[in-house]
């Protein structure tokens, strides 16, 4: 659900069905999330707000949960007791963001968009992002960006170009490099045709 409540605010919410699989264990559980967009009215500036997996706690359950105990191993005549391993709940990984982007034209067919991103995860240290877009013509496009503060992700850098196709439908191709630090290397290729 989205709307555009004024000219310069927009609202967002999603609602999600989170499910998590380990061999026959499964945990089911439901999120939302909710988001913002203000235009500041300062030339191009923008804010962003988004909380992200707004859920109850989730919990494993499983036919492997079921076990047999044997209280007192040391008497051969006993039988095991039917027991049930104890799995405690776990929150979902909640996070709340916030971002800015403000764009620079150089004219008619070249714009710059610059753009920062704090994050807050409740389960891990803050995070931070920034980020550059050059476009050309409208088609052509130069990116790079920095992750902070996370355990693998550093540098990224990319372009991507889009054609027509035919009237209002476009083809898009991007490519994107990644120092994913232990993981080194990390190559991403992309093509969407955008209507």
């Amino acid at each position: 659900f989205a709307r555009e409540l004024t000219a310069r605010f927009s609202f967002g919410a999603s609602f999600k069905y989170v499910q998590e699989k380990i061999y026959r264990e499964s945990a089911h559980g439901y999120a939302f999330d909710f988001g913002t967009l203000l235009y500041t009215g300062y030339r191009s500036l923008r804010i962003g707000m988004n909380i992200s997996n707004m859920g109850p706690e989730m919990k494993f359950d499983g036919p492997d949960l079921d076990v047999y105990y044997d209280p007192d191993q040391s008497n051969p005549n006993q039988d095991p007791v039917n027991s049930r391993l104890k799995v405690d709940p776990y929150d979902l990984p909640l996070a709340f963001r916030v971002g800015m982007a403000y764009d620079w034209d150089f004219g008619e067919n070249s714009k710059l968009v610059l753009a920062v991103e704090a994050k807050h995860p409740n389960d891990n240290t803050q995070q931070g992002s920034i980020g550059a877009e050059y476009n050309a013509f409208g088609r052509y496009f130069l990116r790079a960006g920095y992750k902070i503060n996370y355990e693998e992700e550093g540098l990224g850098l990319g372009g991507g170009f889009r054609a027509n196709i035919t009237s209002g439908t476009e083809l898009s191709l991007d490519y994107a490099w990644v120092d994913f630090g232990r993981l080194e290397s990390v190559h991403r290729f992309s093509a969407a045709i955008v209507f």
